[in-house]
């Protein structure tokens, strides 16, 4: 039987980021949300001169009746911070905006941390009060919320190591090379034909279906059943 799972993986602790990985992990996350770029997202902050913006991207605005296809700007935030209070927050609305006559179409601030009540007013209503017609505001579940779904799956893995890295594997336990049972968890990609030599213990791989292809360990749980490879 697979192994127990060693670790919580919710709620993701975003502390353990650096800046610049949160940034990252914000912006990819960006890239994910159903916006129709016509420019993805990209890190402009780290340029050194991005006038607030850590990230950036353009939204494709299709042809419409006597229009042209156009773009509209979608600005994006990323703050590693463990707290927030509506101040900070009005602060963080003025600074992405430091031109009034260069408005975002959406403003989208993601921070690491839980915002209160207040701080979500005072964000929004700041957002307002520069114009902005579109904007939200990130806490740490949203960003959890935004990890748990499959198609951000492979993000979630790169950051934080949890669940399946490829699709199409499943968890199988191991003996380690020392020859010594233990419990572990290894990945076995779905071949497409039956196993055709039994396991030990009572279980054929005609019963799992598919046949397992060893691929690299990623965790050895303790304190479940043994598994004799040949």
């Amino acid at each position: 039987m697979p192994g127990k799972t060693t670790r919580t993986t919710q709620p993701h602790d975003f502390l353990e980021l650096s800046d610049r990985q949160f940034e990252d992990l914000v912006r990819q996350l960006a890239g994910t949300s159903g916006v129709n770029w016509s420019r993805p997202p990209e890190p402009v902050g780290r340029l050194g001169s991005d006038r607030g913006r850590d990230i950036r991207g353009w939204e494709r605005i299709p042809a419409r009746r006597g229009r042209r296809p156009a773009e509209r700007e979608w600005r994006y935030q990323a703050k590693r911070l463990s707290r927030i209070g509506p101040t900070e927050l009005r602060t963080i609305v003025g600074e992405a905006i430091p031109d009034q006559t260069d408005v975002p179409h959406a403003l989208v601030v993601a921070v690491a941390c839980r915002v209160s009540s207040a701080g979500f007013d005072a964000f929004h209503n700041e957002a307002e009060k520069f114009g902005v017609a579109h904007h939200d505001l990130w806490t740490r579940d949203t960003l959890n919320d935004k990890l748990v779904l499959n198609l951000n799956a492979r993000i979630g893995t790169f950051y934080f190591g949890n669940g399946p890295a490829i699709e199409g594997t499943v968890p199988a336990p191991f003996d380690l090379p020392s020859g010594r049972p233990v419990a572990g968890e290894r990945l076995g990609r779905l071949a497409g034909e039956a196993c055709d030599r039994p396991l030990r213990g009572g279980v054929r791989g005609g019963e799992l279906g598919p046949r397992l292809v060893e691929a690299p360990l990623l965790a050895v749980p303790q304190g479940q059943g043994r598994f004799d490879a040949d």
